[in-house]
């Protein structure tokens, strides 16, 4: 019988990794953002580029990054690809998704 497992060649796994933004003017301020498009604070800002830094400390790098098409996010993958000193800088585009929006479900008083 025909061995069809992947060999080491051809990995049939894939790691997703789920980063959540900086701190936002709206997180600042302790609102429900939803949909609200908002900047990095100065701290937000900070915190993106600390992580491009672990990023890079740790040697982590991404083929594809996915973030919503809201500022916040855009600003915070952004930042860390920057900081993180690496070709994935180069070779990576950020693909911004309209679907990738947080969803904001509460009935009152969230």
């Amino acid at each position: 019988m025909a061995d069809h497992s992947p060999g080491p060649e051809k990995s049939a796994s894939v790691e997703i990794w789920m980063i959540r933004h900086g701190e936002s003017e709206g997180n600042a301020a302790r609102l429900v953002q939803g949909h609200t498009d908002s900047s990095l604070t100065m701290k937000g800002t900070s915190q993106a580029k600390a992580l491009g830094h672990w990023l890079r400390a740790e040697g982590i790098q991404f083929s594809h990054i996915y973030a919503s098409d809201l500022k916040r996010a855009r600003q915070t993958s952004v930042h860390a690809l920057q900081e993180s000193g690496t070709e994935m800088h180069k070779a990576c585009n950020v693909q911004e998704r309209y679907a990738l929006r947080e969803k904001v479900s509460c009935i009152r008083d969230c």
